[in-house]
């Protein structure tokens, strides 16, 4: 087996980015008002969460590495490659597992979209990221 070389910047990068996505994705100025709605929470539920920032950092991290180590294994050493192996990612793995979770639940459609979309375009970026 060889030796994988993890690109340690390009991990840290897409985890940034992917933070930022994801601030972007659910503020008031793009999904959040309607995911707020379809989670049934208000302002005030939002207030004291900062935390989650913390360990949403650790797990795109640990979603960074991973999408380079998988990455790594397929040789996958351009954007182009790297932005097919994140859109490989979420629907192997995102969109399906969600689409089997949404099935059973009772939360609304909109959600599922809201939230499968958010991570094809951070998929999407951080395997450009990671490929280049």
């Amino acid at each position: 087996m060889d030796i994988i070389i993890i690109d340690w910047l390009s991990v840290l990068i897409a985890a940034i980015l992917y933070m930022i996505i994801g601030a972007l994705w659910y503020s008031p100025y793009f999904f959040g008002k309607l995911w707020m709605k379809y989670m049934k929470l208000t302002p005030k539920d939002m207030k004291g969460k900062s935390w989650r920032y913390v360990t949403g950092f650790i797990c795109a991290l640990i979603l960074a590495l991973f999408l380079s180590v998988l990455q790594a294994f397929l040789q996958a050493n351009t954007t182009w490659d790297g932005i097919f192996v994140g859109i490989g990612v979420w629907i192997g793995f995102i969109a399906t597992s969600h689409f089997a979770l949404f099935q059973w639940s009772s939360k609304p459609w909109g959600l599922y979209w809201i939230d499968v979309g958010f991570f094809l375009v951070a998929l999407i970026i951080m395997g450009g990221i990671i490929g280049a």
